[in-house]
């Protein structure tokens, strides 16, 4: 498939997707948790706000324009802390950057642009562009490498793998020579139910978010399914969650949701420089998760979209309950979402400065009712119903 024609679908199908909410069913009344707002100077950005934490738990935040300027949270201000220069996909270009990721010793950044583009800044500096042959959706990175969670679709590549493969690459590492696949996927035979373009269906099924811990395990968060699966550093799977049946909801939009999401790909694709126009398909995914964070207090968070709104969920490696709580009081807004863990609580924020950011202290998150999420199966056994969850255990 030509790349002129990949990118028209890529642009479609994110929007698309970006707006398909409110996806895991809701049995018990979860009890609600109100974050803090911090009262920030990018409240009065218009631009990307990318939220990050390294591995001490400093955070800072990356604005998108009119220039990559890096600022650091202290004291609950934003202090400037310099900029990143050299970028090919910074604002000035009319192509901003989808994701930022900061490694874990602090230093090095990570700006993803959708479909396969990857740039390093190192010293403030662009050092490096990776070009991936899979289209990206996630990125994550450890103290000096890249790892991204992939879609199974080559794009603009001469010697295309995938006629070859028995199992497609669902997650791969850049070596500092080139990319290699660390973990292998399976190819589904799910069909939606409605008329779907090969690139919803394999968005819907693929996608994914990635997390790394201190000691390099690797969770994985299904986009568009609730399941959640524990990886160790060399790619053995140790565990996975699944709730309920694990499968994608898929359903008819309202026209009047249909059509605005059409008005936002025509503006996608001006802003990309083509011409015409698409239509929104009516058979959609509704989103699961939209966050992963490793808490500095021995839990993996995850923002998951629910009947009920926005959730905070968290699950502990050594002790099986899945549990939920409620968010009220701050609007996230549709799309990507930052979601980190600071050193003494964990950060949200929506994906514009000017949509807010919040805080919600780790004590808080000892103090709140966490209920269990009913119909939770890790490794394929019910889990968290009776159990004790015991106190947490910080790192």
């Amino acid at each position: 498939m030509a790349l002129r024609h990949t990118a028209l679908l890529l642009a479609a199908g994110t929007l698309v997707l970006g707006g398909a909410t409110r996806g895991l069913s809701e049995a018990p009344t979860f009890a609600t948790l109100k974050p803090s707002p911090l009262r920030l100077i990018s409240q009065s950005w218009n631009e990307l706000q990318f939220i990050q934490a390294d591995q001490q738990g400093r955070v800072f935040v990356l604005r998108g324009s009119p220039v990559l300027e890096v600022f650091a949270l202290e004291g609950g201000k934003l202090k400037a802390k310099g900029r990143l220069e050299g970028s090919t996909i910074g604002p000035e270009t009319e192509t901003s950057a989808e994701i930022a990721r900061l490694s874990l010793g602090g230093d090095l950044w990570f700006l993803f642009k959708s479909p396969t583009t990857v740039e390093v800044f190192e010293g403030g500096k662009r050092t490096k562009t990776l070009e991936s042959t899979w289209q990206i959706s996630d990125v994550a990175a450890g103290s000096r490498d890249l790892t991204v969670s992939v879609i199974p679709v080559e794009i603009n590549t001469p010697s295309p793998e995938s006629p070859t493969l028995r199992r497609p690459p669902e997650i791969r590492r850049w070596d500092g020579k080139r990319w290699e696949t660390s973990i292998e996927g399976d190819y589904t035979d799910e069909e939606p139910p409605g008329a779907v373009s090969w690139n919803l269906k394999f968005k819907a099924v693929y996608s994914s978010l990635i997390a790394f811990t201190p000691e390099g395990d690797l969770w994985l968060a299904h986009q568009y399914s609730p399941r959640v699966r524990h990886y160790s550093p060399s790619g053995l799977l140790k565990d996975e969650l699944v709730l309920g049946a694990g499968k994608i909801d898929w359903f008819q939009q309202k026209p009047a949701d249909r059509e605005a999401q059409e008005r936002s790909i025509d503006d996608a694709l001006r802003r990309s420089g083509f011409s015409g126009t698409m239509s929104a398909p009516g058979t959609v995914p509704r989103a699961t998760y939209r966050a992963i964070a490793i808490g500095r207090d021995g839990f993996i968070y995850l923002l998951a979209e629910t009947a009920g709104g926005v959730a905070l969920d968290r699950l502990q490696p050594n002790n099986p309950r899945y549990e939920r709580l409620l968010l009220n009081g701050c609007q996230l807004g549709a799309g990507a979402l930052n979601f980190v863990a600071g050193r003494h609580e964990l950060i949200l924020g929506a994906r514009q400065g000017k949509g807010g950011t919040w805080e919600i202290p780790y004590q808080a998150l000892d103090e709140a009712k966490w209920k269990q999420v009913p119909n939770a199966f890790l490794d394929g056994i019910e889990i968290g119903l009776d159990e004790d969850p015991g106190p947490p255990n910080r790192m």
